[in-house]
């Protein structure tokens, strides 16, 4: 039975505080949320590799969001994975998987007005309401310290990456998260130098059509993303675009910061301007390293495994390389 858009809603009222599961960790596991987690093929306790999936809701900047949790028996340390604009925890299943198996407990939510998680679909104010939503899961994840063992990494696909960004800005000197990796990180899309000039002229429209792109080899997982998952939305509200620029004009002022990230590109990236953000977050993050996978397009963690496979061994050889002075 595919799980569908009257179920995405009837689950997501249904979702308990994430703070009285971490509480109970007992509690059933909803029906809907099996349903989910078949439909988007990240039931990984049926395979084997955790032992609790726990999903909850916390409140935050004005959002109730939805974040799962997936708990090993004995982890190496816990991950924190965000996922891109118009994407969600579901479609992320490959970097999980990979994740798991390296054997990290996991932490994913939905980012406001995606997924699961309430607020305007695919839509916000400032890219500062992202970070207060990570702050406020890192705080709640440190009240359970049992649960979640450290060391804490960070990786984000897309707009993940540049919630991440926002937050180590934010937060130079925080100690909280150890390493991170950003995947094809967002600062500016391609061809954002015609857009910019757009934007004024189309502020009286509130959203325009989405067009869905290419931007993986994996035509499996385009149809997938255009005909069979319910947490799509067919239209690009103006005002992310709107949010997305000032968040870009604010990080290009950051004075450097020596934390160290590894940042993985495909170099046939046609979503983000990616020659441009990287020169951008080097300048920045002048500790940062860089890897690039020859042919990738934007959605590196559901690309072809010819592709996809290097970007994840990329992050796992960074996550658990040893730290290092400047860490």
């Amino acid at each position: 039975m595919p799980f569908t858009a009257a179920d995405a809603d009837a689950l997501s009222r249904q979702l308990p505080s994430l703070h009285d599961l971490l509480n109970d960790p007992g509690a059933d596991k909803l029906p809907l949320l099996t349903r989910w987690s078949q439909h988007y093929h990240t039931d990984f306790v049926q395979e084997g590799l955790c032992q609790q999936h726990l999903c909850g809701t916390f409140d935050a900047a004005g959002y109730r969001i939805a974040c799962h949790l997936w708990l090993q028996a004995a982890p190496r340390g816990t991950l924190f994975f965000l996922h891109g604009f118009t994407d969600h925890v579901g479609l992320m299943q490959h970097a999980l998987r990979y994740l798991l198996q390296q054997g990290w407990n996991l932490v994913a939510f939905d980012l406001p007005g995606h997924g699961l998680s309430s607020g305007e679909r695919c839509s916000i104010g400032s890219f500062d309401e992202y970070r207060l939503v990570l702050e406020a899961c890192l705080a709640l994840c440190a009240t359970v310290p049992g649960r979640l063992p450290r060391p804490w990494h960070g990786a984000g696909q897309s707009t993940g990456g540049a919630v991440w960004l926002n937050y180590l800005c934010q937060h130079p000197s925080q100690e909280a998260i150890d390493r991170i990796c950003l995947l094809a990180p967002l600062l500016r899309p391609k061809s954002w130098g015609h857009l910019q000039y757009a934007l004024p002229l189309l502020r009286h429209l509130r959203q325009l059509p989405r067009k869905f792109t290419s931007n993986s080899h994996d035509e499996a997982f385009l149809d997938f993303v255009r005909n069979a998952d319910p947490l799509q939305y067919r239209h690009t509200p103006l005002r992310w675009a709107e949010a997305m620029h000032r968040w870009q004009q604010q990080f290009v002022q950051q004075p450097p910061l020596q934390r160290p990230l590894l940042l993985v590109q495909g170099d046939d990236d046609g979503t983000i301007d990616f020659r441009y953000n990287l020169t951008q977050i080097q300048a920045v993050f002048p500790n940062s390293q860089t890897k690039m996978i020859p042919g990738a397009r934007h959605q590196l963690v559901n690309e072809l495994p010819p592709y996809r496979d290097q970007a994840l061994q990329a992050m796992g050889d960074w996550l658990g390389a040893p730290a290092t002075a400047a860490d």
